[in-house]
């Protein structure tokens, strides 16, 4: 990272079967690369389980307890969304499913980020978003283990972390301690540690509230100094 440039540190919690998650995603890139000449970044992604009842084996589309006209809309929402920022929304998974091993894949690549190669996590959560909410995958082992060879992990270190019981124990914990701090809705952002706003705002909105944290860590770290200065 370039030392002359301060580090602003982004906390998303989402869920990866989530569309507006991975709209957030886009446009929260676009915002970070509007203002790389300002701040260094330094995003992680944390689980949030939008259904978490839903068995590890995942549930029919047709099962879900939402009206086909409500669904269709809410779809029809996401997916002009989606356009807007070049995804391809296919809604074609013909399960809904259960994404506790999705998130054990996430935490386990942000594990493995490096200073050569800081962005693994962000690139497993792409591939994952890319599976399910465009080609169809239904996130079922098989499909996380090629996701994650295809980022260069090894398929038998993933396959015994994603369904090692503690790992997903981990998962649903902390999903659970979200929900218990208020968050409700995904995607939600916290920016140097300060729960800035949630769902899926334009690029401008991402910027101006990057640029208020930042400031606002800045005058923290300023009064921290002033105050051991006076001591």
């Amino acid at each position: 990272m370039e030392a002359n440039k301060p580090v602003v540190s982004v906390e998303v919690v989402g869920d990866l079967v989530c569309p507006w998650c991975w709209i957030g995603k886009r446009k929260l890139e676009k915002a970070m690369e509007s203002l790389s000449d300002r701040f260094q970044f330094h995003v992680r992604w944390s689980p949030y389980l939008l259904r978490p009842d839903i068995p590890v084996q995942g549930i029919p589309v047709e099962d879900e307890d939402v009206s086909p006209a409500k669904k269709k809309t809410e779809q029809k929402r996401a997916k002009r969304a989606g356009d807007e920022v070049g995804l391809d929304l296919t809604f074609s998974s013909p399960l809904i499913p259960c994404t506790a091993q999705s998130h054990a894949l996430v935490r386990l690549a942000g594990t493995l980020d490096t200073a050569g190669h800081p962005s693994l996590q962000s690139s497993v959560v792409e591939r994952i978003f890319m599976a399910n909410l465009t080609e169809g995958k239904s996130l079922t082992k098989s499909d996380l283990l090629t996701i994650a060879t295809e980022a260069g992990l090894d398929a038998d270190d993933v396959k015994h972390y994603i369904t090692l019981d503690s790992n997903l124990n981990d998962v649903r914990a902390t999903a659970s301690d979200w929900t218990k701090r208020g968050v409700t809705g995904v995607p939600c952002f916290y920016i140097n540690g300060q729960r800035m706003f949630c769902g899926a705002q334009d690029v401008e909105m991402f910027k101006r509230m990057v640029c208020m944290a930042a400031q606002k860590s800045k005058s923290s770290a300023q009064n921290a100094a002033q105050q051991a200065a006076q001591k």
